[in-house]
Parts: structure tokens; sequence; C-alpha cells
């Protein structure tokens, strides 16, 4: 798992970049900002990259680990408007006992409700996603049926999302008031795991207007390293 000295690391990593290829220089707030942007970038390639097909990729499915998160609960619907507010995308959706219940188009509901055939039960759940509006705000929700009834069924559920990565107040780099240095006691890990770092790495290097291999930059940035 990555801790605060990787943040510093990356940090150092970029501005020395940069300095070298005459950029200039990065501000704290904008590596802030630009480090965000390249940690969730990440992590949406990876998920993606893996949704469409690439199981055997463990490298990508350890790299989307950390970000993955439950709610249990029992209830007929539940409301994801805005909690969990870090939910960033839907995985799965299963009852307490492992069972996958099915999602379904609102357009299909009332025809799957009302077939002989498809209809779901308390062993093969469906559920499906109403989106609507209160006032300016929006209003999402899961909601359950295990019958043929078309009112919603409280079920025990499991739903496993993607949670996106953590933004700290004022940025995960910060420096001391006193001395301008790095403050580890102030400053926040990233979510994403250390191997993912020469990745971000090189996207806020990207953001910055440079084009860099990631072996060039774990190269340049084990350098640094040994000379700290």
């Amino acid at each position: 798992m990555s801790t605060v000295a990787d943040v510093n690391h990356i940090y150092n990593t970029v501005n020395s970049i940069i300095n070298k290829e005459q950029k200039g220089y990065v501000k704290v707030s904008e590596f802030n900002t630009l480090l965000q942007q390249a940690e969730l970038e990440n992590l949406k390639e990876n998920y993606y990259e893996l949704d469409r097909g690439a199981e055997s990729d463990t490298e990508r499915r350890d790299a989307i680990t950390p970000y993955l998160r439950k709610l249990t609960g029992t209830a007929s619907s539940v409301d994801i408007s805005s909690s969990p507010a870090d939910l960033l995308h839907l995985i799965s959706v299963s009852t307490a006992d492992g069972n996958e219940i099915k999602s379904v188009r609102h357009s299909e509901l009332y025809g799957i409700l009302g077939s002989t055939i498809v209809a779901p039960t308390a062993t093969a759940p469906i559920y499906v996603i109403t989106a609507g509006t209160t006032g300016d705000t929006p209003d999402i929700s899961i909601t359950f049926y295990a019958s043929s009834s078309t009112t919603a069924s409280s079920i025990n559920y499991n739903i496993i999302y993607l949670a996106s990565p953590v933004v700290p107040a004022g940025g995960h780099y910060k420096v001391n008031t006193t001395t301008g240095l790095f403050d580890a006691a102030a400053s926040t890990a990233l979510t994403a795991p250390r191997s993912e770092h020469i990745k971000i790495t090189k996207l806020v290097l990207k953001y910055l207007g440079l084009n860099l291999r990631e072996n060039d930059i774990f190269n340049y940035s084990s350098g640094e390293l040994q000379n700290d």
C-alpha cells in the first residue's frame, strides 16, 4: 500500500524532470490538482480495461482493489444519490447469501414481472436503477423485485462498488507553514498502490506537456531516490 513518502517522491520526481526539460517548476497547489486528476484517470483506465474482458490482467485487478467498497443492508430500495458519497461505479449487486441480483432495464421491468417464465423469485431476484430529480438534486435508486408483484421486495443485499479516489482538503501534498518543506504529518497518501505511482507520475507529466515512457520515468525516479 502507498505511503505519504511516495507523494513526496512523486512531487520531487515531477519537478526534477520538468526542470531538466526546462519547463519551469510546479507549484504545490497545481501539483495537488494534477495528482488527483491523474489518480482518477488511472483508476478509470484500469477498471475499463478489465471490464473489456482482460480477466487475466492481475496487475490491473490488484490496482483497483484498494478502491472496492461494500454496502450491506435490508431494504426494497437503496437511494444512492448522495450516499455513499464516494460511489464511482457499481461493480455487482447480490443477496446476502451470494446469489447474483440481475440488473434489468426499467423499460423491461413490467414485462418480466408479468412473465410466467422469467419472473423474479426469492432465489433469483432482479433490480432496476431508477433515476429522477428532486428539485435540482439527482434521485437515483436501486430497487429490488423478488416476485411477480409490481411492489418492490425487501431483501438482504450486498452492493460492491468502485469508490472515487480520496480527495483530501488542500490536496495530498502539504508543506510546513514555518519551514516550507514537505510535511508528512499533514499530507495524505494516495489510495493507489505503489505499483501505479509511475503511471500516475507519467499522467501528471503529460498534463504538463511532457510525454515520457514509463520505463524512462522509473529509471529517473529510481536514480533520484538513490540520490536522496
